[in-house]
C-alpha cells in the first residue's frame, strides 16, 4: 500500500524520477514504498485500488499515526492513497476517473457537510465516500441517505483495522449499486455483454441438449476441441452427461497437441428445454505438475527410509520391518532370524584405497547380499560396513545357517574395480526369534554379540547366539574391568629378553614382553590375562603404553651405552588392525627423537593373509615409516617362501615350536639350512627363538641363523637386571654384528 500527496500522484502521468522532493521523513518512506509497488504493478494484471483522502491529515494531529500504521502494515490488497488538503488540489488531479474510494474529512471545514459531499459528487461522481466526523457532531443532521456516502467514522476512534474493513465494505457496496443500475439494460445489451464474457473466457463453454448434441460453443471451446464452430454445432458430444458431475477428457486441439480437459456438467435450460451446461478447462499442465509432485513425494519418502549409497533400507525402515516381524511372529507363532553382518577390516580399504573405492565396494556388497536372500526377506544397511538381514518365517535354524554360508561364500569372491582385485570376508552373528529375544533391542544386541565372537575366533565365519556367548561376554567385561584397574594402579611392567648375535655371543637387541605384577598371584604372563580382552578397546590403549615404554627404555640404553641397541615388540591382532598405527608410532618415536630403525615390529604369520590386498598395503605403510618388520613363523607349512621374500620383511623368525621340531627331526635340518641360505641371498636376517641349551645354540649356528633368543641364552629380565646383562656383555668386546646388512641397518 502507498500513501501519496498531491505532488506524488505524478507517477500516473510522468516518470517517478520527476517527483518533487519532500522534507517529511514519513513521506520519503511512502515514496519508496510507492516505487516498489509500481514496479509490482508493471508485472501484475490487476489494477490497484486508488483511495483519495481529502483533508483529514494535519501535522499536529495525533491520529495521523493510526492511518500511517494502516498504510505501512496492511498487505491483503494493493492500495494507493492520494492525499489532498483541499478541493483546489483535488481539481488539479489528472486521475480522478481512476479513484475507487474517497475518504472525506468533515471536521474543521469551512463548508457544511452537505456542501462538502455535494462538491465531491460533482468532482468525482458515482464513487463511494467514507466520511470522518466527530463524536459531538449531530449525526441526525447529516444526509445519511445519500447513496454515495457508504459510512461515517468518528475521528476520535479511528482504528486501522476498522478503517480497512470500512474501505472494503464501501467498494463492495458500490459494486452492488452499479449492478442494480445495470439491471435496467435491455435484453440485447445483456446478450451482447454475455457474448463478450464468453468470448473472452479461457474456459470452454458448451450447451448440450438432452440428445447429447452440441447447441452452443464459445471460441475457447472450439480451440480445446480442435474444430471450428460450424463443425461442432449439432454434432454429438461423445461423453454421457449427468447433473453436477466432473470427468476428464483427452482431446487433441486445433494444433494437434493432446490435452487433458476437465469437464464439469450442470443441468440448465436452452430454448425452453432441458440441457446441460458443460465447461471445459485445460488441466494438462496441472496433471504434469501433479505427476512431478507425486514422483518427488515418493522420492522424498524413499530417501527417508533408504540408504543413499546402497539404496537398501536404512536403520529406520529396518526397525519398522523388525516391528512387523515381531507382531506377525507373536500373532502367528512364527520364527524369524536376524543376521548381523560386519565386513572384516573394511576400514583399511577406506584408509588405503580411498573412500570412493570403499563406497563402490559397499554398493557391490549390497547387490550380492540381496541376491542371497528371498524376496520376502529384508536386507538393510545398519551403518558404516554393518548390514542386517531379516529372514521371515523360517522353519528351523539351519535355514539361517545356509543363507549365512551362501553370503560368506559370495563376499569372499574378489571385488573387481578396474585393474584391481580386492578380497574381503564377512563375519555374521545370528539371533532367532523368540529363542534369543522377543524385542528389537534384544535381538540386535544378541546378534551383534554372536557376530563379535565369530570375528574374534575366526573371521569370515558365522555364529549363533547362545548362553555361552552371554557368559563369555560377561567374563570378558569383568576381566577388562580388572585390567583397567591394574593399569590405573601401575601394576603392569615390562620384561626384556636379549637377542644374542650367533657368532660372537653379543647382545644385538631385546624383545619387550608384558607382565602383570598381580598383588596376590605374583608375576603373570600375557597368556594368563590377555586372551579374553585382546580385541577390546583397552588392548589398543595397553599396546600404545607398551610401545612408548619400550621405545623410551631403548633410547635410554642407547644414550647410556653408546651403541644402537634395538627393541622388538610383538603386535597383537588388535594392534595390527588398529587404525592409524603408523602415525601413532611415528609420533612416539619423534617425541623421543629416536630413529625408526631402533624399533622392530614382529608380525605373527597366523594373523597374516597373504592374498589380501589390504594386508599388503598395511604392511608397506608400516615399512615406509623406517621400522624393521619381522615375520614370525618362518619354516611353517603355510609359509610360501617366494611370496614372503617379496614382502617388506627384514627379519624372519623361527618360533619356539619350529625350533623344537628342528631339534627332534634331524632329517629336516638340511631343508632349513637351504631356506636360511635363500633368505640370506635376499639380504635378510634369520632369528631363532625357543633356544633351551648349548646344543640348540650349536645346531642353529650350524644352520646359519644370525640371532638367537630363548632361556638357553637368557631368561626375560626386568629393566634393572637386563641393564646389568647389557653392561657385562659390552665389557667383553666392542659391538660387532654381521646382521647390519639386513634388519639392523
Amino acid at each position: 500500500m502507498l500513501f501519496l500527496t498531491l505532488q506524488e500522484q505524478a507517477p500516473f502521468s510522468k516518470p517517478l524520477n520527476n517527483l518533487q522532493a519532500q522534507t517529511d521523513p514519513q513521506t520519503d518512506k511512502m515514496r519508496a514504498s510507492m516505487q516498489r509497488s509500481l514496479k509490482k504493478d508493471d508485472r501484475r494484471a490487476e489494477t490497484p485500488v486508488i483511495i483519495l483522502v481529502i483533508g483529514l491529515l494535519r501535522q499536529d494531529d495525533c491520529y495521523i499515526s493510526e492511518l500511517i500504521d494502516f498504510v505501512q502494515h496492511t498487505s491483503e490488497t494493493e492500495l494507493i492513497f492520494i492525499y489532498c488538503k483541499n478541493f483546489n488540489e483535488v481539481r488539479q488531479l489528472s486521475i480522478l476517473e481512476n479513484v475507487n474510494v474517497i475518504l472525506l474529512d468533515l471536521t474543521e471545514q469551512e463548508k457544511s457537510s452537505q456542501c462538502l459531499i455535494s462538491s465531491v459528487n460533482q468532482l468525482i461522481p458515482d464513487q463511494p465516500i467514507i466520511a470522518f466526523t466527530t463524536l459531538d457532531a449531530d449525526l441526525m443532521h447529516l444526509n445519511l441517505q445519500h447513496e454515495s456516502v457508504q459510512d461515517y467514522l468518528a475521528i476520535e476512534h479511528l482504528d486501522s483495522n476498522f478503517l480497512k474493513h470500512s474501505i472494503h465494505y464501501a467498494i463492495q457496496k458500490q459494486h452492488i449499486q452499479n449492478g442494480r443500475r445495470e439491471s435496467g439494460l435491455s435484453l440485447e445489451q445483456r446478450c451482447r455483454q454475455l457474448n463478450q464474457i464468453l468470448s473472452s473466457s479461457i474456459d470452454g463453454v458448451l450447451i448440450i441438449d438432452m440428445k447429447n448434441k452440441i447447441r452452443f460453443i464459445n471460441p475457447a471451446g472450439e480451440f480445446l476441441l480442435g474444430a471450428k464452430r460450424n463443425q461442432l454445432l449439432n454434432t454429438f458430444f461423445a461423453h454421457p452427461l449427468h447433473d453436477r458431475t466432473k470427468f476428464e477428457i483427452k482431446q487433441a486441439n486445433s494444433r494437434g497437441k493432446v490435452m487433458i480437459l476437465e469437464a464439469r456438467s450442470v443441468r440448465t435450460s436452452w430454448e425452453n428445454q432441458f440441457a446441460f451446461l458443460v465447461t471445459l478447462r485445460n488441466i494438462t499442465d496441472e496433471k504434469k505438475q501433479h505427476v512431478r509432485d507425486e514422483k518427488q513425494r515418493l522420492r522424498v519418502k524413499h530417501l527417508a527410509y533408504h540408504d543413499l549409497l546402497t539404496r537398501l533400507p536404512n536403520r529406520q525402515l529396518l526397525d519398522d520391518r523388525l516391528t512387523q516381524a515381531l507382531v506377525q511372529g507373536r500373532r502367528e507363532n512364527k520364527r524369524f532370524a536376524l543376521l548381523f553382518l560386519d565386513l572384516d577390516d573394511f576400514k583399511e580399504i577406506n584408509d588405503t584405497c580411498g573412500h570412493h573405492t570403499g563406497d563402490e565396494i559397499l554398493r557391490k556388497v549390497a547387490r550380492r547380499l540381496t541376491n542371497c536372500v528371498r524376496e520376502s526377506d529384508t536386507v538393510g544397511r545398519y551403518g558404516g560396513d554393518e548390514f542386517v538381514i531379516i529372514m521371515n518365517d523360517i522353519s528351523e535354524s539351519a535355514d539361517a545357517a545356509k543363507v549365512s554360508s551362501k553370503i560368506i561364500s559370495q563376499i569372499k569372491r574378489p571385488f573387481i574395480l578396474g585393474n584391481r582385485q580386492i578380497h574381503l570376508t564377512t563375519s555374521i552373528g545370528i539371533a532367532i526369534f523368540p529363542v534369543d529375544g522377543n524385542t528389537i533391542s534384544q535381538l540386535l544386541h544378541h546378534a551383534d554379540a554372536a557376530m563379535y565372537l565369530a570375528k574374534k575366533n575366526r573371521k569370515g565365519t558365522y555364529n549363533f547366539y547362545n548362553r555361552t556367548i552371554k557368559l563369555n561376554k560377561q567374563l570378558t567385561e569383568r576381566k577388562e574391568f580388572n585390567l583397567r584397574g591394574a593399569y590405573k594402579k601401575h601394576e603392569f611392567i615390562i620384561y626384556y629378553q636379549p637377542q644374542i648375535e650367533c657368532g660372537g655371543n653379543l647382545i644385538a637387541g631385546v624383545e619387550a614382553l608384558l607382565r602383570w605384577q598381580h598383588p596376590k598371584r605374583g608375576i603373570l604372563n600375557p597368556e594368563d590375562f590377555l586372551p579374553k580382552v585382546k580385541n577390546s578397546k583397552f588392548s589398543e590403549k595397553l599396546g600404545l603404553w607398551i610401545l612408548s615404554q619400550a621405545v623410551g627404555q631403548c633410547k635410554c640404553w642407547q644414550s647410556q651405552y653408546g651403541f644402537d641397541l634395538r627393541v622388538a615388540l610383538s603386535l597383537s591382532d588388535f594392534q595390527w588392525h588398529q587404525k592409524n598405527l603408523p602415525h601413532k608410532m611415528q609420533a612416539i618415536l619423534e617425541n623421543l627423537d629416536l630413529s625408526p630403525g631402533a624399533l622392530n615390529l614382529e608380525i605373527d604369520g597366523r594373523q597374516a593373509d597373504f592374498t589380501s590386498h589390504i594386508f599388503r598395503l598395511r604392511l608397506h605403510n608400516l615399512h615406509r615409516t623406517g621400522v624393521n618388520l619381522t615375520y614370525v613363523g618362518f619354516g611353517k607349512d603355510n609359509c610360501s617362501m617366494p611370496y614372503l621374500l617379496e614382502l617388506p620383511f627384514d627379519i624372519f623368525k623361527i618360533d619356539t615350536a619350529t625350533t623344537a621340531f628342528i631339534r627332534q627331526k634331524t632329517s629336516m635340518r638340511k631343508a632349513f639350512a637351504a631356506l636360511i641360505d635363500m633368505v640370506h641371498s635376499f639380504d635378510k636376517t634369520v632369528i631363532a627363538s625357543g633356544v633351551e641349551s648349548e646344543d640348540d645354540i650349536r645346531m642353529l649356528r650350524a644352520l646359519g641363523c644370525d640371532l638367537l633368543q630363548g632361556p638357553g641364552c637368557c631368561e626375560p629380565l626386568p629393566v634393572a637386571r637386563i641393564s646389568d646383562f647389557i653392561r657385562s656383555t659390552r665389557k667383553k668386546t666392542h659391538f660387532y654384528t654381521k646382521i647390519q646388512k639386513a634388519g639392523f641397518q
